[in-house]
Protein backbone atom coordinates (compact mmCIF):
# COMPACT_ATOMS: atom_id res chain seq x y z
CA UNK A 1 0.00 0.00 0.00
CA UNK A 2 2.78 2.39 0.61
CA UNK A 3 4.84 1.65 -2.51
CA UNK A 4 1.02 2.07 -4.33
CA UNK A 5 0.46 5.69 -2.28
CA UNK A 6 4.46 6.80 -3.27
CA UNK A 7 3.67 5.54 -6.71
CA UNK A 8 0.77 7.80 -6.90
CA UNK A 9 2.65 10.70 -5.39
CA UNK A 10 5.53 10.04 -8.02
CA UNK A 11 2.88 10.26 -11.14
CA UNK A 12 1.39 13.38 -9.82
CA UNK A 13 5.29 15.30 -9.64
CA UNK A 14 5.87 13.45 -13.00
CA UNK A 15 2.31 15.41 -14.55
CA UNK A 16 3.70 18.59 -12.89
CA UNK A 17 6.87 18.10 -14.97
CA UNK A 18 5.35 17.20 -18.18
CA UNK A 19 3.04 20.44 -17.88
CA UNK A 20 6.17 22.22 -17.11
CA UNK A 21 8.14 21.41 -19.71
CA UNK A 22 5.03 21.63 -22.40
CA UNK A 23 4.07 18.55 -23.08
CA UNK A 24 0.31 19.14 -22.32
CA UNK A 25 -0.92 15.93 -24.33
CA UNK A 26 1.10 13.89 -22.54
CA UNK A 27 0.45 15.19 -18.86
CA UNK A 28 -3.43 15.49 -20.02
CA UNK A 29 -2.86 11.67 -21.28
CA UNK A 30 -1.58 10.45 -18.24
CA UNK A 31 -3.88 12.35 -15.58
CA UNK A 32 -6.97 11.15 -17.98
CA UNK A 33 -5.18 7.11 -16.73
CA UNK A 34 -5.41 8.13 -13.05
CA UNK A 35 -8.93 9.51 -13.54
CA UNK A 36 -9.87 5.98 -15.57
CA UNK A 37 -8.09 4.14 -12.80
CA UNK A 38 -10.32 6.10 -9.95
CA UNK A 39 -13.45 5.35 -12.08
CA UNK A 40 -12.61 1.27 -12.42
CA UNK A 41 -11.87 1.15 -8.88
CA UNK A 42 -15.04 2.94 -7.79
CA UNK A 43 -17.12 0.38 -10.29
CA UNK A 44 -15.55 -2.96 -8.22
CA UNK A 45 -15.89 -1.33 -5.06
CA UNK A 46 -18.68 -3.18 -3.33
CA UNK A 47 -21.10 -0.50 -1.30
CA UNK A 48 -21.91 2.91 -1.21
CA UNK A 49 -18.83 3.47 1.93
CA UNK A 50 -16.29 1.23 -0.67
CA UNK A 51 -16.82 3.56 -3.33
CA UNK A 52 -16.60 6.19 -2.01
CA UNK A 53 -13.10 5.65 0.04
CA UNK A 54 -12.27 4.16 -4.18
CA UNK A 55 -13.17 8.03 -4.93
CA UNK A 56 -11.01 9.40 -2.36
CA UNK A 57 -8.43 6.92 -2.80
CA UNK A 58 -8.23 5.13 0.65
CA UNK A 59 -9.85 1.68 -0.26
CA UNK A 60 -6.15 -0.01 -0.50
CA UNK A 61 -5.66 1.34 2.91
CA UNK A 62 -8.95 0.26 4.39
CA UNK A 63 -8.71 -3.10 2.64
CA UNK A 64 -5.27 -3.63 4.12
CA UNK A 65 -6.60 -3.12 7.59
CA UNK A 66 -9.03 -5.60 7.11
CA UNK A 67 -6.50 -8.16 5.58
CA UNK A 68 -4.05 -7.64 8.50
CA UNK A 69 -6.95 -8.25 11.36
CA UNK A 70 -8.23 -11.45 9.08
CA UNK A 71 -5.01 -12.95 8.98
CA UNK A 72 -5.51 -13.58 5.17
CA UNK A 73 -5.36 -11.17 1.98
CA UNK A 74 -9.04 -10.57 1.59
CA UNK A 75 -10.42 -11.14 -2.43
CA UNK A 76 -11.15 -6.76 -2.57
CA UNK A 77 -7.67 -6.10 -1.36
CA UNK A 78 -5.76 -8.17 -3.93
CA UNK A 79 -8.58 -6.82 -6.63
CA UNK A 80 -7.43 -3.24 -6.01
CA UNK A 81 -3.61 -4.23 -6.26
CA UNK A 82 -4.39 -5.59 -9.60
CA UNK A 83 -6.38 -2.62 -10.86
CA UNK A 84 -3.58 -0.14 -9.41
CA UNK A 85 -0.88 -2.17 -11.03
CA UNK A 86 -2.19 -2.53 -14.43
CA UNK A 87 -4.24 -0.15 -15.07
CA UNK A 88 -2.52 2.97 -13.47
CA UNK A 89 0.64 2.59 -12.46
CA UNK A 90 2.25 0.59 -15.73
CA UNK A 91 0.57 2.59 -18.82
CA UNK A 92 1.40 5.70 -16.33
CA UNK A 93 5.36 4.63 -16.61
CA UNK A 94 4.84 3.96 -20.34
CA UNK A 95 3.31 7.82 -20.97
CA UNK A 96 6.18 9.05 -18.73
CA UNK A 97 8.76 7.21 -20.87
CA UNK A 98 7.66 8.68 -23.78
CA UNK A 99 7.38 12.12 -22.13
CA UNK A 100 10.88 11.22 -21.08
CA UNK A 101 12.11 10.98 -24.40
CA UNK A 102 10.66 12.62 -26.58
CA UNK A 103 11.44 15.73 -24.23
CA UNK A 104 14.85 14.97 -24.17
CA UNK A 105 17.08 17.30 -26.59
CA UNK A 106 21.09 16.72 -27.62
CA UNK A 107 22.05 19.61 -25.28
CA UNK A 108 19.89 18.33 -22.47
CA UNK A 109 21.24 16.84 -19.53
CA UNK A 110 19.01 13.60 -18.08
CA UNK A 111 19.97 14.39 -14.91
CA UNK A 112 18.04 18.25 -14.82
CA UNK A 113 15.50 17.95 -11.82
CA UNK A 114 12.10 17.95 -14.53
CA UNK A 115 13.60 14.81 -16.22
CA UNK A 116 15.37 13.26 -12.74
CA UNK A 117 11.49 13.46 -11.41
CA UNK A 118 10.16 11.31 -14.79
CA UNK A 119 13.00 8.56 -14.74
CA UNK A 120 12.32 7.96 -10.85
CA UNK A 121 8.29 7.76 -11.31
CA UNK A 122 9.71 5.48 -14.40
CA UNK A 123 11.83 3.33 -12.37
CA UNK A 124 9.31 3.11 -9.29
CA UNK A 125 6.21 2.32 -11.28
CA UNK A 126 8.06 -0.71 -12.83
CA UNK A 127 9.56 -1.76 -9.61
CA UNK A 128 6.29 -1.22 -7.55
CA UNK A 129 4.26 -2.85 -10.04
CA UNK A 130 6.86 -5.82 -10.19
CA UNK A 131 6.56 -6.06 -6.40
CA UNK A 132 2.74 -6.37 -6.80
CA UNK A 133 2.84 -8.98 -8.97
CA UNK A 134 5.56 -10.82 -7.33
CA UNK A 135 3.71 -11.17 -4.29
CA UNK A 136 0.56 -12.30 -5.73
CA UNK A 137 2.34 -14.94 -8.24
CA UNK A 138 1.34 -18.69 -7.22
CA UNK A 139 5.25 -19.75 -7.10
CA UNK A 140 6.63 -16.83 -5.55
CA UNK A 141 8.04 -17.64 -1.84
CA UNK A 142 6.71 -15.06 1.27
CA UNK A 143 10.36 -13.93 2.02
CA UNK A 144 11.11 -11.05 0.22
CA UNK A 145 14.76 -12.36 0.58
CA UNK A 146 13.98 -16.02 -1.03
CA UNK A 147 16.19 -17.04 -4.21
CA UNK A 148 11.96 -17.70 -5.69
CA UNK A 149 10.99 -14.38 -4.81
CA UNK A 150 13.80 -12.80 -6.41
CA UNK A 151 13.94 -14.41 -9.40
CA UNK A 152 10.43 -13.88 -10.15
CA UNK A 153 10.82 -10.42 -9.23
CA UNK A 154 13.83 -9.74 -11.82
CA UNK A 155 11.30 -11.78 -14.15
CA UNK A 156 8.53 -9.07 -13.58
CA UNK A 157 10.67 -5.83 -13.84
CA UNK A 158 12.40 -7.01 -16.84
CA UNK A 159 8.89 -8.18 -18.44
CA UNK A 160 7.86 -4.61 -17.35
CA UNK A 161 10.69 -3.01 -18.61
CA UNK A 162 10.32 -4.52 -22.04
CA UNK A 163 6.47 -3.42 -22.30
CA UNK A 164 7.43 0.03 -21.85
CA UNK A 165 9.97 0.62 -24.06
CA UNK A 166 7.80 -1.24 -26.94
CA UNK A 167 5.18 1.09 -26.28
CA UNK A 168 7.70 3.70 -26.50
CA UNK A 169 8.76 3.19 -29.90
CA UNK A 170 5.36 2.11 -30.82
CA UNK A 171 4.81 5.84 -30.27
CA UNK A 172 8.03 6.59 -32.18
CA UNK A 173 7.04 4.58 -35.13
CA UNK A 174 2.91 4.97 -35.59
CA UNK A 175 2.54 8.18 -33.21
CA UNK A 176 -1.33 8.80 -31.90
CA UNK A 177 -2.33 6.11 -33.10
CA UNK A 178 -1.02 3.55 -30.97
CA UNK A 179 -3.50 4.70 -28.47
CA UNK A 180 -5.68 2.19 -30.36
CA UNK A 181 -3.50 -0.11 -29.56
CA UNK A 182 -2.55 0.75 -25.83
CA UNK A 183 -6.41 0.75 -25.12
CA UNK A 184 -6.54 -2.84 -26.48
CA UNK A 185 -3.22 -3.71 -24.33
CA UNK A 186 -4.59 -2.56 -20.55
CA UNK A 187 -8.67 -1.81 -21.02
Amino acid sequence: VLLSYADLILDLLAINELLSQGQFAIGLLNTAILGLNVIICVCYAEGFNNKVLALLQLQPLTEMRRSLEGGRETEAYARSKKIESICRSIPSAMIQFYGLMSGLSSEENICSRSNAVLLVSVAFAVGASAMTMTRMASLACPALLSQSFNLLMSYYICELCCRVTVVFMAFVAIGPYVLILFAVEFY
